[in-house]
């Protein structure tokens, strides 16, 4: 459980770096981003459906700060990473495991072995 914890950061943080990336000045990954649901195979749902069909409460959020470090909550529980911005993809990396992202249409998408976490800015 701790390991998917820490990918489902990893691949927030990721995308939120795209963000940053994509923007003039600041960093457009920089703020807060929670959960708004996910895509897998082509079938989009939203945080409902994902609780339903988990049978988990998927309580996700990311805080991306301008000194390229973010703070991660999943599940209640609370973790600290980098990020870095190159080539219009966002690196995040918590406990040495590091995850890309991108920024699609102002959201930010977190790509996990076929599926994609979708996080949107608050």
């Amino acid at each position: 459980m701790k390991q998917v914890k820490s990918m489902v950061l990893m691949s927030i943080l990721s995308v939120m770096m795209v963000l940053c990336l994509s923007g003039c000045g600041k960093s457009a990954v920089i703020g807060n981003w929670s959960l708004a649901g996910g895509e897998s195979e082509g079938v989009k749902v939203d945080t409902a459906a994902l609780k339903e069909s988990l049978g988990l409460e998927l309580d996700m959020s990311f805080e991306f700060k301008q000194d390229g470090t973010f703070t991660g909550v999943f599940m209640g529980e609370s973790s600290e990473g980098t990020w870095q911005e190159a080539e219009g993809k966002i690196t995040a990396t918590i406990d040495g495991e590091s995850i890309e992202c991108s920024i699609v249409e102002n959201q930010l998408h977190m790509d996990m072995d076929g599926s994609t976490l979708i996080f949107e800015k608050k």
